[in-house]
């Protein structure tokens, strides 16, 4: 998380790896390999205590199977959170998929068959999210008890 200025924060995170598929489907060899990444980066803007901008965006590299891939796809969703009453009360909206960019493309073949399809969900989605908390819960911040197991010794 790094705080960019007092009113603006953003969250990336990237994620590197190798993907290596081997081994046998109906008595055919099946090797199948990739290097691939996702990244992700949520903005928060801070619109004083009680109201809170998010945008949020997600990359996901191409994926392998052990008979294809799934495409690379992105999607880009954002949120608007505003506490009323002492923060008891919470109202979100939230749009998913906003500018229809998810898209799933897949392509899977053998020597039985080939499958392509092109999955757009519906978008934008809309949500609005009402939560009031009825109590003042808050989480405690004490270490957790640790507990000697003497495991050599048998039970």
């Amino acid at each position: 998380s790094i705080t960019m200025i007092p009113w603006l924060r953003i969250d990336p995170a990237v994620n590197l790896f190798h993907n290596n598929i081997s081994g046998e489907i109906l008595k055919k060899n099946v090797d199948n390999s990739t290097f691939s990444w996702t990244a992700r980066l949520i903005t928060t803007f801070i619109l004083g205590a009680d109201t809170r901008i998010q945008l949020m965006s997600n990359y996901i590299g191409k994926q392998i199977t052990a008979q294809g891939e799934i495409k690379p796809f992105l999607m880009l969703s954002a949120n608007i959170r505003r506490e009323f009453f002492d923060k008891k009360l919470s109202v979100t909206l939230q749009a998913q998929n906003l500018f229809k960019t998810l898209k799933f493309d897949v392509d899977f073949k053998s020597d039985n068959f080939k499958t392509f399809a092109l999955v757009t969900p519906e978008s934008p989605v809309f949500y609005l999210t009402l939560s009031y908390s009825i109590n003042n819960f808050k989480r405690s911040t004490r270490a957790p008890e640790k507990v000697d197991l003497n495991v050599n010794e048998g039970l």
